[in-house]
């Protein structure tokens, strides 16, 4: 995964300036999602390496768009801290995912894994509804 994960990292700079930073997120959850589903209903190893591929290219499209985006959105002194937990953010879901895989079988900690982007998808959304709601009124 982190192998690939610097290919990522050139395209989420590319994907930033041609789509914006809120497309950039989602369609860096867009690939997450598809890489958990791939793992979940793999049946080969080849389907396996592809998931693992997908997912380190979502790793690397993640940081440049949601640092972006949250500096332009988000207040000057709440900048540091928010900066600090999108940092935060990939250590807590390892051990998440390590957790979840000590309490089920990987099939199902993976299914269970899936709600993740999902619900990244629908809360950037919602962000990006209320900025928007906040810029009008001022």
């Amino acid at each position: 995964m982190l192998i690939v994960q610097p290919i990522g990292c050139v395209l989420a700079g590319l994907f930033q300036t041609l789509i914006g930073r809120k497309s950039g997120m989602i369609l860096k959850n867009i690939v997450e999602l598809i890489s958990w589903i791939l793992m979940c209903s793999a049946t080969s190893v080849s389907m396996l390496y592809m998931a693992i591929i997908m997912m380190g290219i979502s790793a690397g499209l993640m940081d440049a768009p949601a640092l972006s985006y949250m500096g332009e959105i988000s207040e000057p002194r709440f900048r540091g801290f928010l900066a600090s937990f999108v940092s935060m953010t990939v250590p807590i879901g390892m051990l998440v995912e390590f957790f979840l895989g000590s309490i089920f079988d990987w099939r199902t900690a993976v299914a269970i894994s899936i709600a993740v982007p999902v619900a990244s998808i629908i809360m950037i959304a919602f962000v990006s509804i209320q900025v928007d709601k906040r810029r009008r009124i001022i």
